[in-house]
């Protein structure tokens, strides 16, 4: 998949960059963000890429994703937790992830 992934980024650049990196933000597993960031870089050198543009490109990409999650969460959230709370297993799975946070934030 990482092959795949940085075959994609020497091929479009930027967009290509973007796109991955909101679905990193938005938390989607197996998406290499910090690889894909520092292979960035190396493409930027070998390839001609502008080192700035692929910057901004990435920043745009991580802020949009971030943002994107937090309304979904914003959004979805009281929704999903009266689901999640008729749910006898889940419900105590819930318990136990807000004792983490709580300690851990």
């Amino acid at each position: 998949m990482n092959a795949a992934l940085l075959e994609l980024l020497s091929s479009y650049g930027g967009p290509a960059l973007a796109a991955i990196l909101v679905f990193a933000a938005l938390g989607v597993p197996f998406v290499p963000a910090t690889l894909l960031l520092l292979a960035t870089g190396a493409l930027a050198a070998d390839l001609g890429f502008s080192l700035p543009v692929m910057m901004a490109w990435g920043l745009a990409a991580s802020v949009t994703g971030d943002q994107t999650g937090y309304w979904i969460g914003k959004l979805a959230g009281g929704p999903a937790r009266k689901w999640i709370s008729r749910k006898p297993v889940l419900k105590k799975e819930m318990a136990k992830a807000e004792i983490v946070m709580e300690k851990q934030g």
